[in-house]
């Protein structure tokens, strides 16, 4: 018997390293030592099974705490008991009755734990024990008990844990569709022991020899298909029986008709049912070929497929099958047909949809093999314990029709070593024994298979997959003819949904909201160039079996490029809004007979006048745009062989309505979009995402929350905080609007929309009736939505306490009654500054009038993400004046913060400045990497202002103005995978100018972390000139600075003099040599502004004692000191008393009459 026990759970959470003795006595007797040292992080409550536990404090997702799980069992001590955990994230321990008996590293795989030597009659004390530490992983993992839980209760003769083996293939010999079917069940006689069963079970088997083992294969509608059977001899070991038996003409699983059967299997001695198992089953057939890609029942099928990540969101990681299965739904609406489980065995919920769904599986076993790549991660156990979780992951999933690929492991640096291979042979040979007939290919997804040594692990599995390799996709294809070749890991484009910025032609990753533009003009270093690059490199080869984009969904964690919650990589975000980027993807891998349909990019409401690029995707063969009936353009489109296959248009922005139309072949309107302008918020929209749900206490709702104007237009930019209530059988469990820089708790009753949207998650509870929503925000008119949760079969055993507005995270947030700013109209008096018209004035207006915030700053930013020189801003109370200084182009842009550290709100304006000249880089503030003037090798922008480059690049930049004085401290920034870089300084061409300076940067690396490092030159550089970089290996170079040398403070060379006269003196390189009568030299720009103490001369008074008159000009005072040098043969440095001297003036050496004396160099002292 097989019960679910995902009831009755109670949590505390500990400090890590808390032992369990420690937490037995507190959970027992209480804690009542001092406070300051309590080992309590959170005392023991009632939980819902699945739980995570971190996901309820988004300010602190990745904390390292134990947490433990207590619970009572009820046994009957005369049968065999165990349980079985789909997965519980990491290093658990399991106590029964205070006896510890289980440990089980592995946070994604399944696991049973044998209860029966350790159980007595009646209740049953369990504790689970689960030890996060952080960093284990390089993503959100979430932490706890986050699948369900089962009690397994077992004849001693029984079958084993994931021991039925179902394959089907296609009979070879018949030109009909028969498939033979092989069935293994393994049957054991009592519970396989595990690490730490300590006792021996001394039981007979009911003097049972043998048993029948029968199958029972139904179709979709319960009808018997097949019955087959079998007698066979039981022993204490597993026997395994194997039937095998045909299907004529079974109906097929596939992507577009994921039929199912169903497999009942039960072992029978004399009649009595003594076991049995059931699952859904399918019939199909894979074929991967190395010219011609994947097969799926003999049809050639592209896979266009999307590495997942296990979060839900604001679910966390526990799991929620209607959670998981509005993901999968929002990805085949853009044409998805296949999943990577991202980069682990997924929960069984998501393989239960995927057969059900049609969805190809490629399934993750491990991010990490010996080599761990956090401190904390599943590398430490990898070598002892790899293959007790291959068999786990393997033997649960393999009678899953969707599952495709075994994948061994993600971007394994391990492979770089050849030793690697006997690693890669051993889980290849993992996998077999547990899939012997093939039910799904081996293969690993790496990104160092560019590489010679790593291509000998390739070469082990049966597919080669590739991480952002498709550079060498054609030079592979030739020099291993077969291997089956396909895109592992893709895309790595970042886009943030509704965030707009322009212009599309201009590429740059960081922005200092802290955002990723959606309109596919943001992108990664690593990763394609854009959506439609990614999307052809895999449609155009005929041999490449497809890809799995990064990522479908957004998910919590890798927030490249910034350092914020979730990442940007989804073309859908974490609460399950589409961006704009998920309709290029549709255009492509939706076909127009399946779905027409056409999508407007971006919405409109922006500045007067601002050049607004519009992007128009569309499945269809033709495309027309207008602006208030106006036709703007048109378009044909092939979205099968063109590399680029969307409209683009660009119109300086004027209020009014947008409208596309798509027509097919024949001319046939077959969709329109429209998208218009719209004013401030006034109203409250609700929407719900299913007409009902079940009463069932595991259902979800989707509301999905925005606001209207006055007009009833929806407003895609409002930023409103809604408060949300839920009466009626129903509950609040969480809050999403997808914004990575949004740091309100998921588990909480008020958030901001984000870009016009916010979700809310509705679960039922056991009882039907009307649920009823309710969402208020200040100045906005409320609303309300009703739907029915219908009466439903309840799993026995769930748990569907969880409530937000009945826990203390429900407090509103610290500011419930705020009114952000959504935007800031700019219009200016002119945007061409010329001589002649050398100012602009420019008024803001704060939308909505009524917004709690008025934090707002201006700047003027190139196009290359830095504050552009070309102008002066002086701004107050919503009107800047921009002065022009030197020609250039830039964006004027305002920024609101709505409280928060950074810019949430970018308003903006293209201005030019021309006809005054261009002014010198100056190297004291910082010089951007993409100031450059040359590169030897293609550079790309990367972070804000930096760029990116390959190996062998030499950089130049010119016009920089080291100032009269310089400066011999340069700071490089950059941002490398590697400790260490070799780097070359050089004043003109490289090996043909002056080498400054050949050494290496030395800093350990941090991922996308610009960190600087101070190079000290041969020279000072001063004056105005150019420099040179010679980088051997490609990085990310942010760009350089100089440290401000005072002058005042500085050991200046005598020949750096600003002015000589006198009788007679020598002028040298190195500083004024045979100074005779009335010699004056004059250091201006002198500033003493902390004082001196003395002075350091270095010199030579010939044949006598030499004197020196060193005057300080001051405005108009002259302070004056006189030194002796005493007379010597060689230079020499001599420390002279000297005081007075403050403040910033000119300084004067005077040498009067009958002077003989060699000058090099000085330095006042403080």
């Amino acid at each position: 018997m097989r019960k679910l026990i995902n009831d009755r759970w109670s949590f505390a959470k500990f400090k890590t390293g808390t032992e369990y003795e420690t937490i037995a006595d507190i959970l027992e007797n209480g804690y009542s030592g001092d406070p300051a040292e309590s080992p309590v992080l959170s005392d023991i409550s009632k939980v819902d099974v699945p739980h995570d536990w971190m996901i309820s404090n988004t300010n602190d997702l990745y904390q390292s705490s134990v947490g433990v799980y207590t619970r009572t069992l009820l046994l009957d001590a005369s049968k065999c008991n165990s349980l079985f955990f789909e997965g519980v994230y990491m290093r658990t321990t399991v106590y029964l009755n205070g006896e510890k008996i289980f440990f089980w590293p592995y946070g994604y795989t399944s696991f049973e734990v044998d209860l029966t030597p350790y159980q007595k009659e009646g209740e049953n004390k369990l504790l689970i024990y689960v030890d996060y530490r952080n960093p284990n992983t390089r993503w959100y993992s979430g932490a706890g008990i986050f699948r369900d839980v089962w009690l397994l209760t077992k004849h001693p003769v029984h079958i084993t844990e994931g021991g039925v083996y179902f394959h089907t293939e296609k009979t070879e010999c018949s030109t009909q569709n028969v498939f033979s079917v092989t069935i293994d069940t393994e049957v054991t006689a009592e519970l396989k022991p595990f690490e730490f069963k300590e006792k021996a079970i001394d039981k007979d088997i009911y003097n049972i020899s043998a048993v029948t083992v029968l199958h029972e294969l139904s179709d979709r509608d319960g009808s018997p298909v097949k019955a087959s059977r079998n007698d066979i001899n039981i022993y204490r070991e597993p026997v395994t029986d194997t039937q095998s038996f045909t299907i004529d003409t079974p109906h097929l699983w596939d992507v577009d008709d994921p039929y199912l059967y169903t497999l009942k299997t039960t072992i029978l001695c004399a009649g009595e049912i003594l076991d049995s198992f059931t699952e859904k089953v399918g019939f199909r057939t894979i074929v991967f070929t190395p010219d011609k890609g994947f097969f799926l029942n003999g049809r050639s099928l592209k896979i266009n497929g999307a590495c997942q990540h296990h979060d839900l969101g604001a679910l966390g990681s526990a799991f929620n099958k209607k959670a998981a299965r509005r993901q999968l739904e929002k990805l085949q609406s853009i044409g998805v047909n296949a999943v990577r489980t991202s980069h682990n065995p997924p929960a069984p919920g998501l393989m239960e949809l995927a057969d059900e769904m049609g969805v190809l599986i490629n399934s993750d076993a491990f991010d990490m093999w010996e080599m761990p790549k956090t401190e904390n991660d599943y590398g430490i156990f990898f070598h002892e314990w790899c293959e007790r979780d291959v068999e786990a992951w393997v033997r649960r999933d393999r009678n899953h029709p969707s599952v495709i690929m075994w994948s061994c492991g993600n971007e394994i640096p391990d492979t770089n070593n050849p030793e690697a291979v006997k690693i890669a042979e051993r889980l290849q040979a993992a996998i077999r024994r547990n899939d012997p007939r093939h039910n799904a290919y081996t293969t690993i997804a790496s990104n160092f298979v560019a590489w010679e040594t790593a291509q000998k692990s390739q070469n082990v599995f049966e597919l080669s997959g590739y991480n952002y390799l498709e550079s060498v996709y054609d030079e592979h294809h030739e020099k291993f003819p077969h291997w089956c070749i396909y895109g592992s890991e893709t895309a790595s484009t970042v886009q943030s949904r509704g965030i707009y910025h322009f212009p599309k032609s201009n590429r740059l990753l960081t922005y200092e909201d802290r955002q990723c533009s959606v309109l596919d003009n943001c992108s990664t270093n690593w990763g394609a160039k854009s959506v439609q690059k990614f999307i052809t490199d895999h449609r155009d080869r005929d041999y490449c079996a497809g890809q799995f984009i990064w990522t479908g969904w957004d998910y919590i964690g890798e927030p490249t490029p910034y350092f914020s919650k979730n990442s940007f990589f989804g073309h859908i975000d974490t609460a399950g809004f589409l961006k704009d980027t998920a309709y290029i993807i549709k255009s492509a891998w939706v076909s127009c007979s399946r779905d027409p349909f056409v999508h407007i990019s971006p919405y409109w409401d922006f500045n007067p006048g601002q050049l607004i690029d519009i992007e128009v995707y569309s499945n269809a063969p033709h495309i027309v745009l207008y602006i208030n009936d106006e036709k703007i353009g048109e378009k044909a489109l092939d979205q099968l062989h063109d590399t680029d296959f969307a409209g683009h248009f660009s119109l300086p922005y004027k209020a009014g309505r947008l409208r596309a139309e798509a027509y097919d072949a024949s001319g046939k309107l077959i969709a329109v979009d429209e998208t218009e302008s719209f004013g401030n918020p006034a109203a409250v929209r609700l929407t719900a995402e299913y007409e009902t749900i079940k009463a069932d206490g595991e259902d979800l709702q989707f509301i999905q929350i925005s606001a209207l104007d006055a007009d009833g237009n929806e407003v895609y930019n409002a930023r409103n905080r809604m408060q949300v209530s839920v009466s009626g059988p129903g509950r609040l469990i969480g809050l999403d609007n997808g914004d990575s820089t949004d740091y309100d708790q998921y588990k909480c009753n008020s958030r901001k929309l984000f870009s016009g949207k916010l979700l809310a998650i509705i679960a039922s509870t056991n009882e039907p009736g009307t649920i009823t929503v309710n969402v208020s925000s200040a100045g906005l008119k409320s609303a309300s939505l009703s739907f029915d949760s219908l009466p439903s079969e309840i799993r026995e055993g769930i748990s569907y306490d969880y409530n937000i507005e009945k826990t203390d995270t429900a407090a509103l947030a610290s500011c419930p009654d705020e009114i952000p700013v959504r935007k800031l109209t700019m219009t200016a008096s002119s945007v061409k500054l010329t001589p002649d018209v050398p100012k602009a004035e420019v008024n803001l207006q704060i939308e909505p009038f009524n917004a709690t915030y008025s934090d707002i700053s201006v700047k003027a930013m190139t196009l290359n993400g830095i504050e552009s020189n070309a102008v002066k801003i002086s701004y107050d109370n919503l009107k800047a004046v921009v002065t022009a200084v030197s020609d250039g182009e830039f964006r004027l842009v305002a920024y609101a913060n709505n409280g928060k550290e950074h810019p949430e709100i970018l308003s903006e304006l293209e201005f030019s400045v021309s006809e005054f000249g261009n002014t010198a880089l100056d190297p004291y503030s910082f010089i951007y990497g993409c100031q450059f003037a040359a590169s030897t090798v293609e550079s790309l922008l990367s972070f804000r202002g930096s760029i990116n480059f390959g190996d062998n690049n030499t950089v130049r930049f010119d016009n920089v103005d080291f100032g009269e004085f310089g400066s011999d401290k340069l700071v490089i920034s950059l941002f490398s995978f590697r400790n260490e870089e070799p780097v070359e300084i050089w004043d003109g061409e490289p090996d043909e100018g002056t080498l400054l300076c050949s050494g290496i940067y030395s800093v350990p690396t941090e991922y996308n972390v610009l960190q600087e490092y101070t190079f000290t030159l041969s020279k000072r550089l001063s004056g105005v000139r150019s420099i040179h970089f010679r980088f051997k290996n490609g990085f990310v170079f942010g760009g350089f600075r100089m440290i401000y040398a005072e002058k005042a403070y500085s050991q200046i060379n005598a020949a750096e003099h600003n002015m000589i006269t006198g009788d007679s003196y020598d002028e040298r390189e190195d500083g004024v040599y045979s100074i005779g009568n009335n010699v004056d030299i004059e250091f201006t720009n002198m500033n003493f502004s902390r004082g001196v103490s003395s002075v350091t001369i270095k010199g030579r008074a010939r044949n006598k004692a030499n004197p020196i008159h060193i005057r300080f000009f001051r405005n108009d005072d002259v302070i004056k000191r006189m030194v002796e040098f005493p007379p010597s043969d060689e230079l020499q440095e001599i420390t002279f008393p000297i005081n007075g001297f403050s403040g910033e003036g000119k300084v004067n050496f005077i040498f009067l009459p009958g002077s003989d004396f060699d000058f090099t160099d000085f330095k006042f002292n403080e």
